[in-house]
């Protein structure tokens, strides 16, 4: 069960357990559009800041890139081996794409040429990854899963500036530097 408002504010897609994603207009109250290709539950959703085009996660360990102009799937992409359960767009220009599965791990995914393609495999979390989000300037990505941690992945200079800043101690650096690690 996956949720979001389109930029602007006006629509906002549905998806859940019927596998079905739809699409509301909240200036009338009525659905414009069903929208069907997942073959399990969809379970996450996001809006590319264009306005039209969003993404879908699945039960069916696919990513669904939909058009809303032409009110079809444009791109399947085989993302996990497991229930995808989140993803998000960057925020700029969409030309990324960050899922986290039940794997353990997240990918990120760049559009390059109208293709999907893996860019990294951010592995760390020893349970499924539940939730994900983006800072604002696409600096920093945060995950959490069922481990009961919340990882932060940045490049090492942004980490530094974390830790510095940091003003409980409960978390700790990983081996190479690339996340910090938080118990709750």
């Amino acid at each position: 069960m996956g949720v979001g408002f389109q930029c602007d504010g006006s629509l906002v897609a549905t998806c859940g357990g019927d596998a079905f994603v739809r699409v509301w207009d909240l200036r009338t109250g009525m659905c414009i559009a069903v929208l069907e290709g997942h073959v399990k539950q969809a379970v996450g959703l996001d809006w590319s800041p264009n306005g039209f085009m969003f993404a879908t996660s699945s039960d069916d360990n696919t990513v669904r890139v939909w058009d809303l102009r032409k009110k079809k799937t444009i791109t399947v992409i085989p993302a996990h081996s497991t229930l995808i359960s989140c993803l998000k767009y960057e925020k700029q220009n969409g030309d990324f794409l960050v899922t986290g599965a039940f794997d353990n791990t997240c990918k990120v995914w760049s559009l390059r040429r109208s293709q999907w393609s893996l860019l990294h495999t951010l592995s760390g979390h020893e349970g499924h990854v539940i939730s994900l989000d983006i800072s604002h300037d696409n600096r920093v990505l945060v995950t959490a899963g069922y481990d009961r941690t919340w990882k932060v992945w940045a490049d090492e200079s942004v980490l530094d500036e974390l830790l510095r800043t940091q003003q409980e101690d409960k978390g700790g650096m990983d081996a190479e530097g690339t996340t910090m690690s938080v118990d709750p």
